[in-house]
């Protein structure tokens, strides 16, 4: 029996520690105890840890790669981007890239080149289409989505600060 790559396990494994404990703070000696390979293994795979969390990011790009949105209705529109962007995995990943990416450039433009942009691309070209549909200025559209978005966002950090028996136990909604 032929022997099979260790390769997928190797970053399915590492994408789990991303995830959970940032870069910074996933290495490869965890990387290694979790996967149940060796050190060399790894290395043989991946030079360094950038090299894998490269390949982290590639294949989830190709996981949650955008597709056409254009002829869907609204309700499938917020499905897709359920599944694709707003996925737990998702959020959290687009989180390290946006607070550790000085720590891995490359992987950093990768990511925002082949999915945030594609997806807010794909987005903003079906927005002007059901503009466009319902005779409305795609401008306007944008407004009201963006309006939609904000007082979303605000009604639930309204709502977590009154559920909260602690003052200012809840974190930002939108870190900036």
């Amino acid at each position: 029996m032929a022997n099979r790559s260790k390769k997928p396990l190797i970053v399915e494994v590492a994408l789990s520690l991303f995830l959970a404990k940032g870069y910074k703070g996933t290495s490869i000696d965890a990387v290694v105890k979790a996967s149940g390979v060796s050190k060399p293994t790894v290395y043989n795979h991946f030079p360094d840890k950038s090299d894998l969390f490269m390949e982290v990011v590639k294949g989830f790009i190709i996981e949650h790669k955008v597709s056409d949105l254009t002829s869907l209705a609204e309700n499938e529109v917020l499905q897709q981007l359920k599944q694709h962007c707003l996925h737990p995995k998702a959020v959290r990943l687009i989180g390290i890239v946006l607070a550790e990416g000085f720590r891995f450039r490359n992987a950093s433009q990768v990511f925002m080149k082949n999915y945030v942009q594609p997806w807010l691309t794909t987005l903003e070209t079906w927005q002007v289409a059901q503009a466009q549909k319902m005779q409305l200025n795609a401008d306007w559209l944008k407004a009201q989505w963006f309006d939609s978005l904000a007082t979303a966002l605000l009604s639930e950090r309204l709502l977590m600060e009154a559920i909260s028996t602690e003052p200012n136990v809840v974190e930002p909604v939108i870190g900036i």
